[in-house]
């Protein structure tokens, strides 16, 4: 499994240890895996909002989008 999949499932599962582990292990949160999924959309999406405010904090971006052109905003 790669990082970023790992970032996510991490995002979709809200498992902020792990999460926060990765982030801290210099993981860069703005990637994208090959659906084009961020793990702010991903935490989202799964409204965890606690994974959500973890990811923000790191430097998430709000603006980037998957491959339908959806945001972290409007997965919601």
């Amino acid at each position: 499994m790669q990082i970023i999949d790992q970032l996510i499932e991490a995002a979709r599962n809200n498992n902020l240890f792990k999460l926060v582990s990765l982030i801290n292990d210099g993981v860069e949160v703005n990637q994208v895996n090959s659906h084009g999924i961020s793990p702010l959309i991903q935490a989202a999406s799964s409204g965890n909002w606690s994974a959500v405010e973890i990811l923000l904090q790191a430097g998430a971006n709000l603006e980037l989008t998957n491959k339908f052109g959806t945001t972290a905003q409007s997965a919601a």
